[in-house]
């Protein structure tokens, strides 16, 4: 069962000295609620919202009250009350005191069950740029959290500009009650200290699709380049090809969610060079992308290369547009490969891997860790890339002839 000593340190709540857990309590001695009542509410949600192991001891009746400068009588009450719950169990030893009960962890799984799903726009505004390769994931995600019975709660990344304490109601709007969080990338590459504090939260697991983070304790599920790129470099050479150009894109970028697409670049480039071919990298830049100045690089380039590898389907369209518009032949002058599987407009050769099961294993990582993790734990998996071979290689025919 996941729960998080490592948070309740941080916040002076759990002392590895005295193996003691101090409930976080604010009484409001204005209320007309009674103390007793306040204390019983606030510490149950404490215990629920971090997921107490059995057997952890509570500090005693006298700390707590002393804490709260009330009687040790209405905090013996409230904890009474929690023990009748089920929470609390006394402890059977000189000194007694409290300890979580066997069965608390009875009460800490939602009998309905969710996850939040991190959109960085309002899902409305995020329509307008999710691709249907992000539509794959988001769908995915839904089917395999319905087959176990959790529910998906669409949570978008509030303004940047909230206040911290603001940003802390945020997360604890959802935090309690989900089974963990899934995030499929971030609203730009500037620092967001809204995003920030959800990375740096260790409450519940806390999953990217498609990226990597700074932090240990985030897992990730990420596409593994490496199979389809090996078929395709295996194919080149097959038909000749020893002088590689790959087009790459976003290799500076370094962001809080780091896109593992922004590395494929320089991954292919470096397995290029382990099959003894020649790989020289453009970085064709940001949106929009100029194709004239990409194939103007491409043309200058010596030994002139006689295989294109883009980032991705529409770089490779782009630039095969703009080929065939300066009298190149594809792919008699030049082969072209993509990535994605997406190109409508011609049969391009291309690496792909599966969205689908991307969003399936997230969902399946976050509940094994909640159901079975520990503080600090991440899985990182992987989903096997695939070389589709169509229409865009052929023979080297004008590496020969030079």
């Amino acid at each position: 069962m996941w729960y998080n000593l490592i948070y309740q340190i941080e916040k002076g709540q759990y002392s590895m000295k005295t193996a003691k857990f101090k409930p976080e309590i604010h009484l409001d001695r204005e209320s007309v609620i009674p103390l007793r009542v306040q204390i019983v509410e606030q510490m149950r949600r404490d215990i629920i919202r971090n997921r107490l192991p059995a057997e952890t001891r509570l500090i005693s009746e006298r700390q707590l009250a002393d804490e709260l400068e009330i009687n040790r009588n209405t905090v013996h009450q409230a904890y009474e009350q929690l023990a009748l719950e089920g929470l609390l169990r006394g402890i059977d030893l000189r000194g007694g005191g409290m300890k979580i009960s066997e069965k608390a962890p009875d009460h800490y799984k939602n009998p309905f069950p969710s996850l939040n799903l991190i959109l960085p726009y309002r899902f409305s505004e995020q329509l307008k740029s999710l691709s249907r390769l992000g539509f794959e994931i988001v769908a995915a995600i839904m089917d395999r959290a319905a087959d176990l019975k959790i529910s998906v709660s669409i949570t978008a990344l509030p303004e940047p500009t909230l206040a911290p304490e603001q940003i802390r109601e945020w997360l604890e709007s959802f935090i309690p009650r989900s089974i963990g969080t899934i995030t499929i990338g971030q609203r730009n590459f500037c620092f967001d200290p809204v995003f920030e504090e959800l990375l740096k939260d260790r409450t519940i697991p806390h999953i990217f699709v498609s990226g990597t983070s700074r932090y240990p304790h985030i897992s990730s599920i990420v596409p593994d380049i490496r199979p389809g790129v090996r078929e395709m470099l295996d194919c080149l050479r097959k038909s000749g090809h020893r002088n590689l150009c790959v087009l790459s894109q976003g290799e500076r970028i370094k962001a809080q969610f780091q896109n593992c697409a922004h590395e494929r670049g320089k991954a292919i480039s470096a397995f290029a060079e382990q099959k003894g071919m020649s790989a020289s990298r453009i970085d064709v830049g940001n949106d929009p992308i100029d194709a004239a100045a990409i194939v103007d690089k491409v043309l200058a380039l010596k030994p002139r290369p006689t295989a294109l590898c883009a980032h991705n389907d529409r770089i490779a369209e782009l630039v095969m547009d703009e080929l065939i518009a300066r009298g190149f032949r594809i792919p008699e002058d030049f082969s072209v490969t993509g990535y994605d599987d997406v190109c409508g407009k011609y049969e391009l050769s291309t690496i792909n891997h599966s969205r689908f099961d991307l969003g399936c294993q997230a969902v399946d990582i976050l509940a094994e860790l909640f159901d079975h993790g520990v503080p600090g734990d991440a899985i990182h998996k992987t989903v096997k890339s695939r070389f589709i071979n169509k229409k865009t290689i052929s023979d080297a025919k004008q590496e020969k002839s030079r």
